[in-house]
């Protein structure tokens, strides 16, 4: 073996060494011949108890195990200790002739759980926004109901629209709509139980095609929304009169100069105040320009 192909092996091996999943190489007749450190500990094996054995052996029937496979790929689970492992087995073909296969392991209960833990802080940051959201699938079922939006309804556990069709817990909702048309609605007015609130709905999209919707009542009451207007229009009011009292103030600014004053005391103010914007001259008197 050449010094570069070492080299190539060496950096390929720590390379698989620090990888996430464990990983095993097997030969054509079904020998392991490689694993990384990952590998053996998943499935609680030393590599001396690994290597050169049949994936049979390390893997008891592997292939009643399958739950999916193709052409190319046998994705399968297994028990190790108290965790179950799911197994990517991938065949490697060369020449047109298969060549054996790579083996690679990940941990079901884990990404589970991972998963889980994601889902969970995700609703409980909603719930804990007091916002009314709701979520629904591509078929228009609820998969989220916010507690605020449960509230609203009149409904005691936010679970008990989960799995239902969005028109049995919302009166006169659209979201089934949505996923349909593919279209964002923004300020919708909907009439729930007598009142009549403002909605939003925007489908959610995922590598081109609609998955699923979002909608979020932006206004309990259109009495607030009413509110809200007269609220920024009495602002509009305030800022438009506030800037045209700055305006006249600017403009009607005095000076000396411009106060109205004939009288000999009022002469020698203006006097006063001209000769002290001027200059010290050669003739000892200020002055605004040079002798």
């Amino acid at each position: 073996m050449h010094m570069g192909e070492r080299m190539n092996l060496r950096v390929t091996n720590q390379a698989l060494q620090v990888m996430n999943n464990g990983i095993a190489v097997i030969s054509h007749d079904g020998i392991i011949t490689y694993s990384n450190k990952l590998f053996c500990s998943m499935l609680h094996k030393k590599e001396t108890e690994i290597i050169g054995e049949h994936i049979s052996t390390i893997i008891p029937d592997r292939k009643k195990l399958v739950v999916n496979q193709n052409d190319s790929l046998y994705r399968y689970e297994c028990k190790s200790g108290n965790q179950v492992v799911i197994v990517n087995e991938c065949r490697v073909y060369k020449d047109g002739t298969e060549d054996g296969s790579i083996a690679i392991l990940e941990r079901k209960g884990k990404s589970i759980q991972s998963l889980e833990s994601i889902i969970s802080r995700y609703e409980s940051a909603l719930n804990l926004l007091s916002e009314c959201i709701l979520g629904v699938n591509e078929q228009g079922i609820v998969n989220f109901l916010s507690g605020s939006y449960a509230k609203f309804l009149g409904i005691d556990d936010p679970n008990e629209a989960v799995g239902k069709h969005c028109t049995e817990v919302v009166e006169n909702t659209r979201m089934h709509i949505i996923v349909k048309t593919g279209q964002t609605e923004i300020g919708h007015i909907q009439r729930i139980s007598n009142r009549n609130i403002i909605a939003t709905r925007i489908p959610i999209v995922k590598d081109g095609k609609i998955i699923g919707a979002i909608g979020k009542i932006m206004f309990h009451d259109i009495q607030q929304f009413k509110a809200l207007g007269d609220q920024i229009s009495e602002m509009e009011s305030k800022l438009s009169y506030y800037q045209t009292e700055l305006q006249r103030l600017q403009e009607g600014r005095l000076s000396f100069q411009s106060i109205i004053g004939e009288s000999a005391k009022m002469k020698e103010v203006k006097r006063r105040e001209w000769y002290g914007k001027g200059t010290l001259c050669t003739c000892g008197t200020p002055c605004k320009s040079a002798c």
